[in-house]
């Protein structure tokens, strides 16, 4: 098998997106993922990404690649990159939460599953998901 390693970066996005444009993308990212073996979580918040993604040096790669390119992004700032024993978001090619400026959710079908991820840290948690937690709290405004 393999080695693991794990990616978050955040980013600032072109525009506003739409939920088509939210839609698109996810459907492309999924498709990719799935394709390289890659597994993660995309949060979205107020114009802004966070990312978490997993794999193979090589699956990781190809993804990383296309994410740099995108032109709906920009400001692209890795927080970390790291070997990893084993997946977070193992069940998920690409997991998603967001909230508009307004609050307003963009709905998940793996919902409850996500949420517990995010919760804020109790216990040892390892840093890509003291990350994610804080972005989403903070988008949330708690």
């Amino acid at each position: 098998m393999p080695a693991l390693h794990a990616l978050v970066y955040v980013s600032t996005a072109d525009h506003p997106l739409s939920a088509p444009e939210i839609d698109h993308l996810l459907e492309r990212a999924r498709a990719r993922n799935e394709v390289e073996g890659v597994t993660g979580v995309l949060l979205y918040s107020r114009g802004n990404f966070m990312q978490f993604i997993e794999g193979s040096a090589a699956g990781m790669a190809t993804v990383y690649a296309a994410i740099t390119a995108d032109p709906l992004h920009h400001g692209i700032i890795e927080l970390l990159n790291e070997p990893r024993a084993s997946r977070e978001f193992s069940d998920w090619a690409m997991a998603f939460r967001s909230v508009d400026a307004l609050g307003v959710e963009y709905t998940n079908v793996n919902e409850a599953l996500l949420s517990d991820k995010l919760k804020q840290p109790t216990t040892a948690f390892s840093p890509a998901r003291v990350l994610l937690s804080g972005f989403w709290h903070r988008a949330q405004g708690l």
